[in-house]
């Protein structure tokens, strides 16, 4: 992934890479969550209910 990314691109990309149909869909996603937040050296991730889905801080 490019320096230049966001963590937001980053989990976005990472994300749409993924098939929705796989029975592991979910593990998939959060540990590609997970990657982008240790890629980015955060600290701590944050998901938050919203209208359209999650928002992802």
């Amino acid at each position: 992934m490019a320096a230049s990314l966001t963590i937001r691109d980053r989990v976005q990309s990472r994300l749409a890479a993924l098939n929705t149909l796989h029975p592991d869909y979910a593990v998939q996603a959060v540990e590609q969550i997970l990657l982008a937040a240790r890629d980015a050296r955060a600290s701590d991730v944050h998901l938050e209910p919203t209208a359209d889905g999650l928002a992802l801080r």
